[in-house]
């Protein structure tokens, strides 16, 4: 066996890594955006089979982890890997810890919080690393991706006003797309140009501009976590920011201003569950390293240790698919694929000479970032 692969269903997307057996270095990433709420389960299973076919890997011995209810997490040994039929079944949180503790941002944890902001909400989970048990677990929607997004359409429609009735539908559709890229953007520029039914054919948005648009709800949704985990029997070692909407700098400055733990922010926080699902098929597979009992395999690159000196109802307008059921599904329907491994280069961003902003190429959809492959 030459590698194991691993693979995360998330609410708007499907992502897979794949590590050689004993889970020491990350060989390819795939990302699969834009799914049917019920077919992305299909989508994981063809994805890990089609991984598998390429790097040499069994289905048998790969790990999916799937969305799952919060509460319903309570209690349970997030380290625990279920027989499936095809492919064994995992925590989402147990990825995640895993991938954290492979990575050593966690060393000297006992329990720590993971904050999930992704595309539907943000979700809070207290764990204990060492024994695996689930003590506490919520969501909400008061903020994540989808709302950020919301939040940029309707200031760049207000922006438009009148002449949106008379747009072509054609010029209407790249600015729903566009939003999404921009809050993506944005994360590592000061400005965008985002395409849509303006004079010239854009409009600049820059990144104090999506802070300010962001901040009521991101500020609502730091009060609720801030609320469950005053009130968490345990001591908090740590706090580890995970998901898509955790690449923004205020993001992650707010949470740490407010929460008062260590912060621990890995680079490609969307990433955390599909590595760590790949390492807990390695683990599945006999890999050599001790998992949750001890110090983990070599690193994984691609991360970076804890931040250093730190301690959804979204406005109506821009068509989304709505949120995910919380079980697999099947069906079938149209996807955008990613394949980091043949189009290292695959990003719709070009950065601009000056300024430090990017450009949208309206014939792409957005799309999130994948990893270089890794030796």
């Amino acid at each position: 066996m030459l590698a194991v692969v691993g693979a995360a269903v998330g609410s708007w997307s499907v992502r897979a890594a794949v590590v050689d057996a004993e889970g020491r270095a990350l060989l390819g990433f795939e990302v699969v955006e834009g799914t049917d709420p019920d077919e992305r389960t299909t989508v994981a299973l063809d994805l890990i089979g089609s991984l598998g076919t390429r790097y040499g890997a069994t289905a048998r011995d790969s790990v999916l982890v799937v969305p799952d209810e919060p509460s319903s997490r309570i209690g349970t040994d997030m380290f625990a890997i279920h027989d499936a039929d095809h492919v064994h079944l995992a925590s989402e949180l147990g990825a995640q810890v895993t991938y954290l503790q492979a990575r050593g941002l966690i060393e000297e944890c006992r329990h720590i919080a993971i904050v999930d902001a992704g595309r539907s909400g943000v979700g809070v989970s207290v764990v204990d690393v060492v024994g695996g048990e689930v003590l506490g677990s919520g969501h909400c929607r008061l903020f994540g991706g989808d709302y950020c997004a919301d939040m940029v359409y309707q200031y760049l429609l207000d922006a438009v006003g009148p002449e949106l009735e008379s747009a072509d539908p054609a010029e209407v559709l790249p600015l729903e797309f566009g939003s999404e890229w921009a809050v993506e953007m944005l994360a590592a520029h000061r400005s965008v140009r985002v395409p849509g039914p303006f004079a010239g054919g854009t409009a600049r948005l820059w990144r104090q501009t999506l802070d300010d648009l962001i901040t009521p709800g991101l500020q609502r949704a730091i009060r609720w976590a801030r609320e469950g985990l005053v009130e968490c029997p345990v001591r908090i070692d740590a706090v580890a920011l995970l998901g898509g909407c955790a690449n923004l700098p205020t993001v992650r400055a707010r949470f740490s201003d407010a929460l008062g733990h260590r912060i621990i922010a890995p680079t490609a926080p969307e990433t955390a569950s599909a590595k760590g699902a790949a390492l807990l098929a390695a683990r599945t597979a006999g890999g050599d390293w001790p998992g949750s009992a001890g110090a983990g395999p070599g690193p994984v690159p691609g991360s970076v240790g804890p931040v250093p000196g730190s301690a959804g109802d979204a406005r109506p307008g821009r068509r989304r698919e709505p949120a995910p059921a919380a079980g697999p599904g099947h069906a079938t329907g149209s996807h955008r694929h990613r394949d980091a491994s043949r189009d290292p280069q695959a990003s719709v961003a070009a950065a601009t000479p000056r300024g430090g902003g990017a450009s949208f190429d309206p014939r792409s959809a957005p799309r999130g970032r994948d990893l270089r492959p890794l030796r």
